[in-house]
């Protein structure tokens, strides 16, 4: 007999005990499995099923062999046509979708994909992973377009196998940002530590023409002022802000300040659940050198975990870290200004690419930057995604792609190395099996 089984995670009570509502379960499910019975014998006394995959599982295995049909096309271009750099930003593009949507990668911890991870937890033990694909896809989607639209106009089939890419990427960051929401929604009612001072603190420095950007988590100050106060300091120059909501898409917020190095507005954020915003700051002005920047967003916020502190000789060995990075990043981006139209074509070409993963770095790394007394888990575990497991191999390809491009390069591919190198000394230092929790 055939017959089609629904799973679907009933929500109502998870992790909190008691029954719940079922049919609200079922329509709070996460992500429906279909299966459908086997040719086994009906004989046998046992059904057998085949379970069909979810649309994330599936919209992800479109995009791998997209993927694999791009890299199949790369692999077509004789070895010496091999020197422009669009093929550079393939490798790094292939590095990060196999870090997030690959085999063994970060899409496949418990609770991404299907019902497992559901817990009364801040975002719920899913979420943080699930928020980091939605952020590399992102960012892939907008690196797949540009080289479809321009890397290979000579190149039919590459740009072919590109747009492909792009269109199975965005229907997966589609399928994402819904389980991303699920998830937030899951674990919404649930407080456990609310931080009502919270407080965001990045550093950052802009690098022209791009500026800088970060992300954060915030929630609404209360149901009286869902709202949170953002603020952009600079130490010269004149800042502009733009805040996108990383959880539906779309520009929620933008402000120039006209003369001032200090900008100030409220975002409008829901309160009592968690909000995943991208902040990206421009210097209007484009001063020489480029401004170092404070971005700082107050609110509320709910942690899970627990509150890792740092101690006195912690504490001194971030703040040598995280000088050597700022110096680090501002030899790489005065070389690059000081060489701009003054070096080969092919040194030329490789200055942007290192700009766009500067500005990732940079982003991602504010977060310990901040020298913080206390370092939360939650935070935690993002940084480790993002750097370890996905800019940490994208700095490894791009130093090895542009360590042979030209002799000009090398300076900053020995910057770049050693940038990288603090990142990771930086996240060794603040594991909390290295340090006392409170």
């Amino acid at each position: 007999m055939r017959r089609a089984i629904v799973i679907a995670a009933v929500l109502a009570g998870c992790g909190g005990g008691g029954g719940g509502d079922v049919d609200a379960g079922v329509d709070a499910a996460i992500e429906l499995d279909a299966t459908v019975p086997s040719d086994a014998s009906s004989d046998a006394g046992v059904d057998a099923f085949v379970e069909l995959p979810g649309p994330i599982t599936m919209s992800r295995e479109a995009a791998q062999t997209s993927l694999a049909v791009v890299q199949d096309a790369v692999a077509d271009i004789p070895e010496a046509m091999r020197t422009d750099i669009d093929l550079v930003r393939i490798d790094v593009l292939s590095v990060r979708l196999d870090a997030v949507i690959g085999e063994k990668s970060v899409i496949d911890i418990a609770g991404v994909i299907g019902e497992k991870g559901i817990e009364t937890r801040s975002l719920g033990a899913a979420a943080i992973p699930a928020l980091v694909v939605v952020r590399q896809l992102e960012r892939a989607i907008i690196d797949v377009g540009e080289l479809a639209l321009e890397g290979f106009p000579d190149n039919a089939a590459m740009t072919d196998a590109l747009s492909d890419l792009r269109d199975d990427l965005a229907v997966l960051l589609t399928h994402m940002r819904e389980r991303y929401t699920e998830l937030v929604d899951a674990t919404a009612d649930v407080r456990l530590r609310v931080d009502t001072d919270y407080v965001a603190r990045r550093p950052m420095i802009l690098v022209a023409p791009a500026g800088g950007r970060v992300s954060v988590i915030v929630e609404g100050e209360s149901a009286a002022m869902p709202e949170a106060t953002l603020q952009v300091s600079c130490d010269s120059g004149a800042p502009a802000y733009r805040v996108f909501d990383e959880e539906h898409g779309g520009m929620i917020a933008d402000m120039v300040s006209g003369t001032a190095p200090t900008i100030t507005g409220t975002l409008a954020v829901p309160a009592g659940r968690a909000s995943s915003l991208r902040i990206e700051v421009n210097d209007t002005f484009g001063v020489t050198p480029a401004p170092a920047c404070t971005v700082q967003v107050s609110g509320t916020r709910d942690w899970r975990g627990t509150t890792i502190q740092t101690d006195a000789s912690e504490l001194d060995s971030l703040m040598l870290h995280a000088a050597t990075f700022d110096a680090q990043h501002r030899s790489i981006v005065d070389t690059m200004a000081r060489l701009d139209g003054e070096v080969s074509p092919e040194a030329q070409s490789a200055f942007e690419l290192v700009r766009e993963y500067l500005e990732e770095l940079v982003a991602e790394s504010a977060v310990w930057r901040a020298l913080p007394f206390g370092f939360e888990e939650e935070e935690h575990e993002l940084m480790e995604l993002v750097l370890g497991s996905v800019l940490s191999p994208i700095g490894i390809v791009i130093e090895a792609r542009l360590g042979s491009r030209a002799e000009e390069l090398t300076q900053i591919v020995t910057d770049l190395m050693e940038m990288r190198d603090t990142n990771d000394q930086a996240r060794t230092l603040l594991d909390p099996t290295h340090m006392t929790s409170s």
